[in-house]
């Protein structure tokens, strides 16, 4: 590196692989910006859980370590000379680590939408990025003192650059990364009522590839009585990508990442029960969108999930949903009736133009060019232009 070197270090949070896929197009986009510039570095530092699906970027150096341990992360930024932009997506803590270091701060909250109040330590870095879902200029002006730092900008998803796809018959199940740090171990109660309402649903002998994190998926093939035509996996970023370019729809708890990447790529989606909080009001805030309350066909058999839900904390959420999904496996009847009103929603949407035109709208709104404007600003922090006055501009 050069005496006058640049380091943009990149931090998500291990919340499922949510965080990660959208920190994801922003490593791309930096990397292409900046592919001419031998004066700067982009780190991406966290554990295995969230470097397990980054590409290859070949200029992205990577740096294992624990993304929530802000004395490591400190450390880690104090061992770097000269410009340092640190940028968190949903990670607070390299936020803080950065304050303390004395570098520049991004943080990414893609949550804004959700938040009834946004937290104060997401409001404290130099540089605040909200994507632009609906409703989302209207809370700006609850923070008027923070909103000259706040960028709205479009959604910050990866769709692969596709312009066509070639479609089949498989169907994806994105699951999730199925883990979080609210929580040890997987939500095995959650994924048994997942497995046995989709194997009893006419999507039993259907080609379907389901795909989670590793302990997920480890426990969701030791399940008894999987159908042959069944693949269960742990699907790279660009894998998962590949995978929606010709799934024939994808079937979706509600992880915003790969939700927008699917409605962006104009894949249909239909949306499962959420296994987290986040989950369940990206499907809530979509039903009220589109003013389709019917692809919540989960809620009346879940009705303690949504009851003052906009109070509940993820934690609580996951808590219940366990209880809940236990009950309902120990109860025959119900998982029959919860399967039939599966069975009835995926015969009804996919052939619901309207539905399916509606969610291709929301994505229109939303967009998938944030990752590029979030490096205009970057790049007019590292290389400002100087004014000597009208006309000479360099």
């Amino acid at each position: 590196m050069m005496p006058d070197s640049k380091h943009i270090v990149v931090a998500a949070n291990p919340f499922g692989f949510g965080p990660v896929g959208n920190a994801i197009p922003i490593l791309g986009e930096l990397v292409l910006r900046f592919s001419h510039r031998t004066d700067v570095c982009v780190h991406f530092v966290g554990s295995e859980k969230c470097q397990g699906i980054i590409p290859d970027f070949g200029r992205v150096k990577r740096t294992y370590l624990d993304e929530r341990d802000e004395n490591k992360l400190v450390k880690f930024l104090q061992g770097l000379s000269g410009t340092i932009i640190v940028i968190g997506v949903q990670n607070r803590f390299i936020i803080n680590a950065g304050i303390f270091d004395g570098c520049k701060t991004m943080f990414v909250d893609v949550l804004a939408w959700m938040w009834r109040n946004i937290p104060d330590s997401h409001l404290v870095a130099d540089d605040i990025f909200w994507m632009q879902f609906p409703g989302i200029s209207e809370k700006l002006e609850f923070y008027p003192d923070v909103s000259e730092r706040i960028h709205i900008v479009s959604g910050i998803y990866d769709t692969g650059n596709r312009k066509s796809r070639t479609v089949s018959e498989d169907i994806l199940f994105c699951l999730g990364g199925g883990f979080n740090p609210l929580r040890d171990g997987t939500q095995s109660n959650y994924l048994s009522l997942a497995f046995a309402v989709l194997g009893m649903s006419k999507l039993s002998e259907a080609n379907v590839s389901i795909t989670s994190g590793n302990d997920a998926a480890d426990f969701l093939r030791k399940l008894p009585n999987r159908p042959v035509a069944w693949n269960i996996s742990t699907f790279s970023h660009d894998e998962m990508i590949d995978k929606l370019s010709v799934a024939r729809y994808l079937l979706s708890v509600g992880g915003q990442s790969s939700t927008m990447e699917a409605i962006l790529s104009n894949v249909p989606v239909i949306f499962f029960i959420p296994s987290n909080l986040s989950q369940a009001l990206l499907q809530k805030k979509f039903a009220s969108e589109i003013g389709m309350d019917d692809i919540l066909w989960w809620k009346k058999f879940l009705t303690p999930l949504l009851v003052n839900i906009e109070y509940s904390s993820e934690k609580d959420f996951m808590e219940c949903l366990e209880k809940i999904s236990g009950e309902i496996l120990s109860n025959p009847e119900i998982l029959i009736n919860l399967t039939s009103s599966f069975d009835m929603m995926l015969n009804r949407l996919l052939v619901d133009e309207n539905y399916l035109a509606d969610l291709q709208s929301i994505g229109k709104q939303i967009g998938s060019s944030g990752a590029s404007q979030m490096t205009d600003v970057i790049e007019t922090f590292l290389y400002p232009v100087v004014s000597f006055g009208v006309g000479y501009d360099e």
